[in-house]
């Protein structure tokens, strides 16, 4: 897959990424800068591994196209996936973790849909505001010339 449409996959997801990412930097304290380096410390290992589980767990993109925004190669996500589940299945205090950040990107995501759907529908009601006012428009006008052919 060429770099350029595997940068379009993950654009069509970027918000959800985002939001992926924006939880798990926010609930470990670390930033994107710290999860893209070489760095294999446990405290930036840890987040970059739940966000690359995170990502394939929501659809965001393959895992060819998650391990580039890390500059890793896609056995490096399949490994993370490993990780986090086995955390997940070993370590209740990281289960709880790996719950709220999935809580809250569902969270976001519902919030979202709910938004576009209110925009969508505040669109429609706009176009029937237009519509309305338009026949309110050739109404008035007919009326005019009613008036004008009763005042002869």
């Amino acid at each position: 897959m060429s770099k350029k449409l595997i940068k379009n996959v993950i654009e069509m997801n970027k918000p959800l990424f985002d939001r992926i990412v924006f939880n798990v930097c926010s609930e470990y304290n670390v930033s994107t800068e710290q999860l893209v380096t070489k760095d294999r410390k446990g405290e930036f290992t840890y987040p970059r591994q739940l966000i690359m589980y995170l990502a394939v767990k929501f659809n965001v993109g393959t895992y060819t196209e998650i391990a580039n925004f890390f500059n890793r190669d896609h056995a490096t996500v399949n490994n993370s996936i490993k990780s986090i589940r086995n955390y997940y299945e070993t370590d209740p205090l990281k289960k709880e973790t790996i719950n709220n950040c999935e809580k809250k990107i569902r969270s976001d995501i519902e919030f979202k849909s709910i938004l576009e759907l209110f925009e969508s529908e505040i669109k429609e009601i706009k176009n029937e505001m237009v519509l309305l006012e338009l026949r309110y428009l050739k109404l008035k006008e007919k009326v005019d010339i009613l008036l004008e052919t009763i005042r002869g």
